[in-house]
């Protein structure tokens, strides 16, 4: 069920919640839920024995239990984004839908239309929960640790630097983000085809994808630029850029995680809030190195808020909150200072309140529309045969 705003949250924020505040944030939020945090999560498998004496299955599991409630749609994998958005193909980034990749488990097509099925993350994050963990969960937790350990962001801030002087050597992260968006904007072809470069590196592209790639953008116009004609990739890589000359200035430290903290700002397109606790996060995205409609929570105020909200709310008699619900409908209360209702406000205003109709307000497929409950009944039907 949609509710509210969509969010896009990292690691770090929803280990900061315990579960009555994560019900809370789903009363309000629609969670999308990146591969990025999904690798994130299993790679605590291999986590050395903590001063507390849990042990890297302890974290999963109980990661795993937080995310069978916040648990949403997941978007299709980076690479293939970014190589069909450079093939010409429509990648939205308004902040309302999360693209999805046909052939991906839970994703069907029939005719004209798309069906996603979510159960097979939600079974993946029960199967955590109870500490059922397969053979490809323990591969994928030692590869995640491996390629964390191999990267040399020192040595990546060394291959930069020449770069960073040919823009002038900035003398802020500001000031970088300026810099990368005049490189954006170079129409010669060289620069476009450098920038397509970053790109597919980025996402680690076959020869096969990089070939189709350069075929597609000789047989555009001259003067063509990648913000143009393909901007989910330029958004990955002008971000990318920022953040390397951002090392090779001083600006972004050397650490290894860093790496997979950018990763979640590549999704940025695919939310209405970004809520995190990573001081990356908010660096890049005050600088304005990230390109997203989207607005940016700190975390901590974000949980505040939810608890207060939590408190209020369970104290509140059945009677008292369905009152409620008929007077505010699925709104948040107006409280000063909260950064819910603003969200609200901006991002989803035309969301029914009190009596009016709510389209997102039904309990059981029972409730829905017939069309609706049709697609639901065919979509389950199809993931059984699969």
């Amino acid at each position: 069920m949609t509710v509210g705003p969509r969010i896009l949250f990292d690691k770090s924020f929803i280990q900061s919640l315990n579960s009555q505040l994560i019900d809370e944030m789903t009363l309000y939020f629609t969670p999308t839920c990146p591969s990025t945090l999904i690798s994130e999560i299993i790679a605590d498998l291999k986590l050395p024995p903590r001063a507390d004496g849990r042990i890297g299955e302890d974290v999963v599991r109980q990661l795993a239990t937080k995310m069978l409630e916040a648990h949403g749609a997941q978007p299709a994998p980076l690479r293939s984004l970014v190589v069909n958005n450079l093939l010409g193909a429509e990648v939205p980034m308004h902040g309302n839908t999360v693209p999805v990749l046909v052939g991906s488990p839970g994703v069907y097509s029939e005719g004209s239309m798309l069906l996603v099925d979510q159960t097979v993350q939600q079974d993946m994050w029960a199967r955590w929960a109870r500490g059922d963990f397969n053979t490809d969960d323990e591969e994928a937790a030692t590869a995640w640790r491996a390629a964390i350990e191999a990267t040399d962001l020192t040595a990546e801030a060394e291959r930069w630097k020449p770069f960073a002087q040919q823009i002038g050597q900035p003398k802020s992260l500001v000031a970088v983000v300026t810099a990368v968006d005049h490189v954006m904007q170079d129409r010669t072809r060289m620069t476009q085809r450098n920038l397509i470069s970053v790109a597919l590196t980025l996402v680690r592209a076959d020869m096969r994808q990089k070939n189709a790639v350069a075929n597609y953008f000789l047989d555009l116009p001259k003067g063509a630029v990648i913000a143009d004609y393909a901007p989910f990739a330029a958004q990955a890589v002008r971000l990318y850029i920022c953040f390397a000359v951002g090392l090779a200035r001083g600006f972004i430290g050397p650490r290894p995680s860093n790496t997979i903290d950018l990763q979640y700002l590549l999704y940025a397109p695919f939310c209405r809030a970004f809520i995190t606790m990573d001081r990356l996060h908010r660096m890049l995205w005050e600088a304005g190195a990230v390109t997203s409609e989207a607005s940016f929570v700190w975390g901590e105020r974000l949980r505040t808020e939810l608890k207060q909200r939590n408190d209020w709310r369970t104290a509140l008699s059945f009677d008292d909150w369905a009152a409620h619900r008929r007077v505010h409908g699925q709104w948040p209360d107006p409280i000063d200072g909260s950064i819910v209702y603003e969200l609200w406000e901006r991002h989803v205003p035309q969301w029914p309140r009190g009596g009016e109709a709510d389209q997102n307000g039904a309990k059981t497929i029972d409730d829905l529309e017939p069309h609706i409950q049709d697609l639901i009944k065919r979509a389950s039907a199809m993931r059984r045969n699969h």
